[in-house]
């Protein structure tokens, strides 16, 4: 089978601008993570391949099953902290589905008692994300029907006991 030089620009283009949209909304998601992050002295964390592919990996496994479960750890071997949003309210692309749920997890920062070293789950998403010690992120999104769903893999995993006051500082401004 011969592929023609168009043919194959052509499927290098699209190629490129699947890889160009998936890159987008990681790093529309990752601004909103360091925005946040920076209010509370944490340092801004960084996009990475293997966090990407791990949480890609969960969401698509997630969409499959139509289930927004903290199931991945287990069923992948992961050690990522993991952040998960579903429902129609978070927009109808990738890009707003990954801010809004950005946004969701932060916005349970005023139920965050911050007298506790001590995992406080009202507030375990907003926690994660601005956990100081977490460094890389990884974004995955996926939409099987009426079915969306964001995952999010911190490496380190935040979260961890006693480690509360060290990492989740009050806002700084």
């Amino acid at each position: 089978m011969q592929i023609y030089p168009s043919v194959a620009l052509v499927l290098l283009a699209v190629a490129f601008q699947a890889n160009a949209q998936a890159t987008n909304w990681r790093t529309a998601s990752l601004t909103a993570h360091n925005k946040y992050r920076s209010k509370h002295g944490s340092p801004a964390l960084a996009l990475a391949d293997d966090v990407n592919t791990s949480a890609q990996k969960c969401a698509d496994y997630l969409a499959s099953k139509k289930q927004m479960a903290h199931i991945c750890r287990e069923k992948f071997g992961h050690n990522y902290g993991e952040n998960l949003a579903s429902g129609s309210g978070l927009g109808a692309t990738a890009e707003k589905a990954g801010v809004t749920s950005t946004d969701m997890w932060y916005n349970e920062e005023p139920k965050y008692d911050y007298s506790k070293n001590a995992f406080q789950p009202a507030a375990g998403h907003f926690s994660q994300v601005v956990w100081k010690s977490s460094a890389r992120l990884g974004m995955g999104y996926a939409v099987n029907g009426s079915f969306k769903i964001v995952v999010a893999h911190y490496d380190p995993a935040g979260n961890m006991g006693g480690q509360y006051t060290a990492n989740v500082q009050r806002p700084q401004n």
